[in-house]
């Protein structure tokens, strides 16, 4: 809550973010295809951040913040979901911001793993996938989709898709792992994974398993 005093001398007015006062910062060319960051100017509004920010942990404490929305922001902002081993993950440096993540999961009940890399950067795993999705969830379009598809059972990745465009005409055809390996070069575990992420994404089917000479079987895959 605002003090009553600032806010009468400051007003509504002075929290107005004009055109002028916006910069996009659109980095590099892999972030242009993924996103962009973008920078308000905005004095008044910066303080009041500031004020808040430093406080949150003891707002989360006394419930005067809701823990879920703001954990919910940080893995908008910091967080990755990895479809094969089917687990969320937050990145940051920053101890105060892991102390945050810590009480809001605490809050949510949520199980999280936290271990830091070589390059001092805290790597906040989260297993629960189902929890997170229920009580926190993301407000970024893009990575609630992602979940959702996770959650039932879609494990394609944009990688996928990038080797469905170089597989497409064989996959038309019919084919199957150790072709498509030994066509384009690709290690057999890495065209396995990707068919069988296809697979769950119902972009191929598995048209048949075929005997193999020393008595095992294979798939055989092809486009829908």
């Amino acid at each position: 809550k605002l003090d009553k005093i600032k806010w009468k001398r400051w007003g509504p007015n002075k929290f107005t973010i004009e055109k002028n006062n916006i910069n996009v910062y659109y980095g590099s060319k892999w972030r242009r295809h993924t996103g962009f960051a973008v920078y308000v100017n905005n004095t008044y509004l910066a303080r009041v951040f500031s004020s808040i920010y430093g406080k949150l942990e003891n707002y989360i404490e006394k419930n005067l913040v809701c823990s879920n929305n703001l954990l919910s922001g940080i893995a908008d902002s910091e967080g990755d979901i990895h479809k094969i081993s089917k687990y969320i993950n937050l990145t940051t440096k920053d101890k105060y911001v892991l102390k945050l993540i810590k009480a809001c999961a605490e809050c949510a009940d949520l199980d999280i793993r936290v271990k830091q890399d070589n390059r001092q950067r805290y790597k906040i795993k989260i297993k629960d996938i189902q929890t997170f999705s229920n009580k926190v969830g993301f407000v970024c379009k893009r990575k609630n989709t992602v979940l959702k598809e996770l959650l039932n059972g879609n494990l394609m990745r944009e990688r996928d898709k990038f080797y469905l465009n170089i597989f497409s005409k064989d996959l038309k055809k019919g084919t199957t792992t150790k072709s498509l390996s030994y066509k384009y070069h690709i290690p057999h575990t890495t065209v396995r994974i990707v068919l069988r992420n296809l697979y769950t994404g119902k972009r191929v089917t598995r048209k048949s398993m075929i005997l193999s000479p020393k008595g095992g079987y294979f798939y055989s895959y092809k486009l829908i």
